[in-house]
């Protein structure tokens, strides 16, 4: 009986997804998406921001897709929504008011009591989400969530080789929180009478505003409110707080500080690498792109052996091989990074990685990837990852960078593998758009106008910035100051003049020197 069990139980397990959620092709229609919007908003929170439900989770896929969503009408509800969330994630104790970056989740609905493990999946995506979010919006406050959690990167979660730990603890002292919380006294005689005012900024109380006598820093309110109705000058307030932050994060490194997990995990990495891109992409930072080209390196000098990468990396320990997350994450990281310094080994090691991916993860029958590679065929079952969670499903993932490759390559397999993938998967989205955000947003790409931005000419590098910081998130960019191998930059390059050519389905418009003048040829 045990054994007829097992057998049925593994029978079980090996039922396809294909089969399962009877995946097949389907005709694209742009009413997928509205209404996969519809569904998402009727579960809106419309107080506190995010979903309507506790604990809260930031989700930073959902609201990639609202921010893609919104590009090309600009709903004005829609991005009030997205923008009470973020402003909301931020202003919460969810976000680490004095040191950056943001907990795992909220356990109450105003995103104001965090479990507060820090996870570098997290934040990768929050920032790229943040970075964007500015591009659209140019709100300062974002700009400030950016520069803050990457700083908080670099500090706390950044090995000295260039790659990035995967956690810091919840707990230290066997407390959770221990290390972020403040009595009202200690934070009194730390700030002195001059900051009296923060005890209200922070929404600190004598009893405690959590538990114990412990306070959570949080903002009731944003700063400019607050610095209308306590008549003070805001430029002030914002210069006032930066030191009193940065004298509040000093005091606190005095304590013991929370577990911090040392894992290098390949696939996270590739999510930093993308969000430290997208960072410079829009602000220019040249920090950023000099950490995410390091993380890259690390990868290929630690983490890579030939064309297959590896899981997990630690100074000492076993490497086992990687998963899709880990291929579809880095690959996602490269074009990103390529797009940032038209650097060919980036994209070409993007290239190299899906074709590894293909030949060794693909299910050419059903047409989706496995999670491990075929070498681990004796599991089991041999499963697909397709709903998006916390972190996109890699074949979300992966019909994203086969879009983006095809596109910068000039592939047209890899443009029909994406559609294929996405053409499954549609049907599903209306139903259950929060677990299939990602999906949602590598549907937008093929739906709406998709635009190939390419700058060929010596000065290449200064129009790529006004163009790459403007936000039009259904772009590729591509350039070169001499001929080179991609089908994108032939009869593109001249060695006279730089010239941008904004185009759509390889057709042109009128090249211009003038960044602002391809900017308005980015429509929909």
């Amino acid at each position: 009986e045990l054994e007829d069990s097992a057998e049925n139980f593994r029978e079980s397990l090996n039922i396809g997804e294909v089969e399962k959620y009877n995946l097949q092709p389907q005709e694209g229609h742009q009413e997928v998406l509205e209404t996969a919007i519809v569904k998402l908003s009727s579960n809106f929170d419309p107080v506190n921001g995010g979903m309507n439900k506790a604990p809260k989770f930031p989700m930073p896929v959902i609201w990639n897709f609202v921010l893609h969503y919104s590009a090309p009408k600009s709903p004005i509800d829609l991005l009030n929504h997205l923008h009470l969330t973020l402003d909301k994630m931020a202003r919460g104790g969810i976000y680490d008011q004095i040191g950056g970056g943001f907990a795992r989740y909220s356990v109450d609905e105003r995103w104001f009591a965090p479990h507060f493990e820090k996870m570098l999946y997290d934040n990768a995506q929050l920032i790229s989400l943040y970075a964007k979010a500015f591009a659209q919006s140019k709100k300062d406050s974002y700009k400030e969530v950016v520069y803050q959690s990457i700083e908080f990167l670099k500090r706390e979660l950044r090995d000295s080789t260039g790659a990035f730990y995967s956690a810091l603890d919840a707990d230290s002292e066997g407390v959770e929180g221990k290390f972020y919380v403040w009595e009202y006294h200690d934070f009194l005689e730390e700030v002195g009478d001059d900051g009296e005012f923060l005890v209200d900024f922070y929404g600190i109380t004598p009893e405690g505003n959590w538990e114990e006598g412990q306070n959570i820093l949080h903002m009731q309110k944003s700063r400019d409110d607050f610095a209308n109705e306590h008549n003070m000058d805001p430029t002030w307030l914002k210069n006032t707080l930066a030191e009193y932050q940065e004298k509040l994060r000093l005091k606190r490194e005095l304590r013991i500080r929370p577990g911090l997990d040392d894992k290098i995990i390949c696939g996270w990495n590739g999510l930093t690498i993308k969000a430290l891109a997208d960072a410079y992409a829009v602000f220019g930072e040249k920090g950023f792109l000099q950490l995410a080209t390091d993380c890259a390196n690390f990868i290929e000098t630690h983490m890579s052996d030939g064309d297959q990468l590896c899981r997990i990396y630690k100074k000492q320990g076993q490497q086992i091989p990687a998963f899709l997350e880990d291929y579809a994450a880095i690959i996602s990281g490269y074009i990103a990074l390529y797009q940032v310094t038209f650097k060919d080994k980036w994209l070409y090691r993007a290239q190299n990685l899906m074709s590894y991916a293909i030949t060794n993860f693909y299910d050419h029958k059903n047409q989706f990837f496995y999670y491990v590679q075929q070498s681990e065929a004796n599991l089991i079952a041999r499963k697909k990852e397709l709903f998006d969670n916390v972190i996109p499903a890699s074949n979300s993932m992966m019909a994203e960078n086969l879009w983006f490759l095809g596109t910068l390559l000039s592939r047209k397999d890899y443009l029909d593998l994406s559609r294929e993938m996405v053409s499954r998967v549609k049907r599903l989205i209306p139903n259950d758009p929060a677990y299939l955000s990602n999906w949602a947003t590598a549907y937008s790409f093929q739906q709406l106008n998709f635009a190939e931005v390419v700058i060929g000419g010596t000065e290449y590098e200064s129009l790529r910035k006004p163009v790459a910081a403007h936000f039009h998130p259904h772009k590729v960019m591509a350039g070169s100051d001499k001929p080179g191998s991609l089908p994108l930059l032939e009869g593109r390059v001249n060695s006279k003049e730089t010239k941008i050519h904004v185009c759509y389905q390889n057709t042109c418009q009128l090249p211009t020197s003038d960044p602002q003048e391809a900017i308005s040829q980015l429509t929909y």
